[in-house]
């Protein structure tokens, strides 16, 4: 499988022209409704399209997902430090293709859950739609334009958004304070598998994990470094790999605080008596693909971070001991698997 961090093919530039994408409820469109009451940081868009658009989800794909804030964010003991949870994730589905996406806001901007839980409503949409307008063919999916397009029109909703909120001049602190955040996510259809990302993360399929970054100084690019004027950085860039559908039985996106969670497979889950396990185990596990909405592995994920004080019988002393949570970062994963009948 080719290097995801070094195929450069589909790098994308800042563009203000081309077609705007965006959700088009007028008659003749596909409606657009949201599942209710959706656990905060997750949105769940499901487009309708008569019986079928249940197709990909209920009998070809299956998903789970998850999120928890890392133990840096929450605190640790007495101390609780009570920072939001800067992860979000979606999915946008309908008859013919599944997009998920994964965020994460920069732990060092005071709020850039905001960014991450905007573009978490907005992101996953925008591409289902572009990739309905081009058929979903797949030489289209891996075009420059198509991302570029996609890009631009994200960027100008977010502006517009940041615009609403502060006044012009400080612009560029809003988006600095609000709306710096990482991507990473995959575009699903019939006949391929795409992989997208900008910034750090973690991509799994069949058993092949692939580790995006880290980056020097621990400074991923983000989207919309491009909307900060005179920021002296390189153009941001969509880096895009595309897997073969028919091989992608089992496909894990997931936010960079998992990549500790790889690291301690072996440890124990705090207060159990069982490993973690390791990270195929997620998308083999028929426990994590009953729930609907999919957000099954929230639990896991918190058992897995929770700080738990129990007493142990060591040389028949008894003492207390406190087992921490084994996920400083805030972790959000997204797994995907086609179904045993469909495999």
């Amino acid at each position: 499988m080719p290097d995801v961090l070094n195929d450069q093919r589909a790098g994308v530039r800042i563009t203000t022209a081309g077609p705007k994408i965006g959700i088009n409820h007028h008659s003749g469109e596909p409606n657009c409704t949201h599942l209710p009451n959706p656990p905060i940081g997750v949105i769940v868009v499901l487009t309708l399209s008569g019986a079928r658009a249940k197709r990909l989800m209920d009998d070809i794909y299956q998903i789970a997902a998850g999120t928890v804030p890392g133990r840096r964010h929450v605190g640790s003991g007495n101390l609780l430090i009570g920072k939001n949870n800067q992860d979000a994730y979606a999915t946008a589905i309908d008859a013919r293709c599944l997009v998920a996406c994964v965020f994460d806001g920069c732990s060092s901007a005071e709020h850039s859950e905001v960014g991450a839980k905007i573009a978490a409503s907005l992101v996953p949409e925008l591409i289902r739609k572009a990739a309905q307008q081009v058929d979903y063919e797949r030489a289209e999916l891996i075009r420059d334009s198509f991302w570029q397009d996609i890009k631009a029109e994200a960027l100008r909703r977010i502006r517009n958004c940041a615009a609403e909120m502060a006044p012009k001049d400080v612009l560029d602190k809003t988006i600095a304070r609000y709306f710096l955040f990482t991507i990473v996510g995959v575009l699903i259809t019939r006949n391929s598998t795409v992989f997208f990302s900008v910034g750090d993360g973690v991509l799994f399929t069949n058993g092949s994990k692939h580790i995006l970054g880290p980056f020097a100084d621990n400074a991923p690019p983000y989207l919309c470094y491009e909307l900060i004027e005179n920021l002296d950085r390189p153009a941001v860039q969509f880096v895009l790999h595309e897997l073969r559908n028919d091989a992608a039985n089992e496909v894990l996106i997931a936010t960079d605080g998992l990549i500790q969670l790889i690291d301690n497979e072996h440890r124990l889950v705090p207060g159990k008596t069982h490993a973690v396990g390791a990270l195929a185990d997620i998308c083999q596990s028929d426990r994590f693909f009953q729930d609907v909405p999919c957000e099954s592995l929230t639990p896991w994920l918190r058992q897995v971070n929770s700080e738990v004080v129990r007493l142990s019988n060591n040389n028949d002393e008894p003492r207390l001991q406190r087992c921490y949570g084994l996920l400083s970062d805030d972790t959000t994963i997204v797994a995907i698997r086609r179904r045993r009948s469909q495999s």
